[in-house]
């Protein structure tokens, strides 16, 4: 299982009795609906797949798809210190914003566009990392380039891991849930903050063999058992977009990686009075080079040519890579 949130370990409710075993205590009784033919499915068609809690350290199909990722293409860990010392503050990462309203990420996926309240005001710390990274503010590093670099982490990314009724996971720039941002992210909890409904907005914490600091997840339900481990740092809408994103065909377990990728296209971070409730997409501005020239109609969801150039091209990078 890659580096991401691995504490539970996700298993299909399937019919064959050796499956349903396995997903049993440590007792082998088998859970209740055992044997019975497997009928969750969602409207068009498709196999549901819960989340049973069950601890599990790393296992050998975590170590065994990392040692295949790291054959198939050159992964460099950071050869210096973080640039900011682990020091980067929520002033730093609201430079140059307006003041007045509720800070909200907007983030335009594949399947609809996500608008989410950041709770800075309870999880300054988490909120200040993700917001930099968000506008290119935070240095991160890129394992592919062997770098530290300060540009706009999660535009380009993909929602890597999705799970009906559970979550959706986003935020690695190497696609597959193995990769973090070079730096830690502390946990920060608050009385006030769990993960009790659907669109709570997670960030995971750590780096090294638990990892994958910078990663974030949206929940598509209420998952109690992430509270106290995982960093809840904001509450997104509509949550109908994260139940279509929850639900497209993928792979299923240990790493339910979507068959066709889910990117996210665009992220924009804003100030809205009465925060995501009253957001609306924003139209992108024209980079410098390119004002005063016509333009026509959006060539993709980013409406910027030169940006869906960019995400065609790392998606054919990453089916390159793929075995």
């Amino acid at each position: 299982m890659s580096r991401h949130i691995d504490r539970w370990v996700m298993v299909a409710m399937v019919a064959a009795s050796a499956v349903s075993a396995a997903a049993c205590g440590d007792d082998g009784a088998a859970g209740e609906g055992a044997g019975e033919e497997a009928s969750l499915r969602t409207e068009d068609g498709y196999e549901v797949v819960s989340a049973e809690r069950t601890k599990a350290p790393v296992t050998a199909t975590k170590q065994g798809a990392r040692a295949a990722r790291d054959r198939d293409r050159l992964i460099l860990e950071p050869n210096t210190p973080d640039p900011e010392a682990g020091d980067f503050t929520l002033e730093e990462a609201v430079a140059e914003m307006p003041v007045d309203g509720q800070l909200v990420v907007e983030l335009a996926t594949d399947l609809g566009t996500i608008f989410c309240d950041l709770y800075a005001d309870r999880v300054p710390r988490t909120v200040a990392a993700f917001i930099g990274l968000t506008r290119g503010k935070r240095t991160w590093w890129s394992p592919e380039a062997g770098q530290w670099e300060t540009r706009p982490y999660y535009r380009g990314t993909s929602f890597h891991r999705v799970i009906p009724d559970y979550l959706i996971q986003a935020g690695d720039q190497l696609g597959d849930g193995t990769g973090d941002v070079g730096f830690d992210i502390p946990l920060e909890r608050h009385d006030t903050l769990r993960f009790d409904q659907a669109g709570m907005l997670g960030m995971v914490t750590g780096t090294g063999e638990e990892g994958g600091a910078g990663q974030f997840f949206i929940t598509d339900g209420a998952a109690p058992q992430l509270d106290g481990q995982y960093t809840v740092f904001g509450k997104c809408t509509p949550v109908n977009v994260v139940e279509r994103i929850a639900r497209v065909p993928q792979g299923g377990g240990p790493d339910h990686r979507p068959l066709t990728e889910v990117l996210i296209s665009r992220t924009f971070i804003q100030r809205v009075p009465g925060g995501s409730a009253n957001a609306r997409m924003t139209t992108p501005a024209v980079r410098p080079e390119n004002q005063g020239q016509p333009r026509g109609a959006s060539t993709g969801p980013s409406e910027m040519r030169h940006e869906m150039e960019e995400l065609l091209r790392r998606r054919q990078q990453r089916l390159e890579k793929q075995p």
